[in-house]
């Protein structure tokens, strides 16, 4: 009996120092934080696709957001605070196995406002990954993504809000259309 307690004990301990544990979310997670809690799938399930924000420029420095795809399609509509990340931080993102069509709105306004820097990332092809490495320029990607960025003050690092639009198998999304 002894012999199986301290096997499961060592279990949860290998699994806990692994992974740490969110108070916020009640997830396990790598780091402890609450930006951490966003890298795990919610309400037990799968996730599908995630969306990785980054400190730095090309994905430099840590990863200290991420938001869950656990289904298709999917809508999130958020500023970073809200979502309990940190605001005016991230410098590029890396989209992680969404299917075409997908869309990522980036807005320096709190409100997803179109008044400063914005911009928008479409997923053109399914990849394992893509990247924004930068938010200020314009570009498409051979590997997939197409990024149209509205400079007027430069974005990166002042990020507040951000839209994901994820559609399903026959191109039906889950909130409003944007003309953008």
């Amino acid at each position: 009996m002894d012999m199986l307690r301290y096997a499961l004990a060592s279990l949860l301990i290998v699994t806990i120092g692994l992974t740490g544990c969110s108070p916020k979310s009640g997830h396990f997670q790598r780091d402890g934080s609450v930006a951490a809690a966003k890298r795990q799938p919610v309400n037990g399930t799968q996730a599908v696709a995630f969306v990785r924000w980054y400190r730095g420029l090309w994905l430099g420095q840590d990863n200290f957001c991420t938001v869950d795809i656990p289904s298709r399609p999917f809508y999130l509509r958020t500023e970073f605070v809200d979502y309990d990340c940190k605001n005016d931080v991230a410098q590029s993102v890396e989209l992680q196995n969404l299917p075409p069509g997908t869309v990522l709105y980036v807005y320096d306004s709190p409100n997803c406002g179109e008044s400063d820097d914005w911009g928008k990332a479409t997923v053109l092809k399914q990849a394992a990954s893509l990247q924004v490495g930068d938010f200020n320029h314009t570009f498409t990607e051979p590997a997939g993504l197409q990024y149209d960025g509205h400079y007027h003050n430069g974005i990166n690092g002042k990020l507040s809000c951000f839209i994901i639009d994820v559609p399903d198998i026959n191109g039906r999304r889950a909130g409003p259309v944007h003309d953008k």
